[in-house]
């Protein structure tokens, strides 16, 4: 169980996060500090990269997170809807 709190309907409360952890991974160092690897889920609740750090590292700060994908899955098949162009314009 990786708990966070999160505000609902005014009220704070806390959840379980693991649901939408689906890979998590240590990367190496970089000058900043531990480079994570993560892939997080945007169903049916978005995992914010900062309530992962947050959750297993209270009190550390979030350096940079950088989305590399973004999926979604049609009959258990993963998509990207939108992929970067190739094509520079003239």
């Amino acid at each position: 169980m990786i708990e966070v709190e999160r505000k609902k309907k005014n009220e704070i409360v806390r959840e379980d996060i693991r649901y939408g952890i689906h890979e998590l991974r240590l990367d190496g160092e970089s000058e900043r500090g531990p480079v994570v690897i993560a892939e997080l889920s945007a169903k049916p609740r978005v995992i914010r990269p900062s309530e992962l750090v947050d959750a297993l590292a209270p009190g550390a700060e979030l350096g940079v997170a950088k989305r590399t994908h973004q999926w979604i899955e049609n009959d258990g098949q993963r998509i990207e809807p939108l992929t970067p162009s190739n094509s520079t314009s003239t």
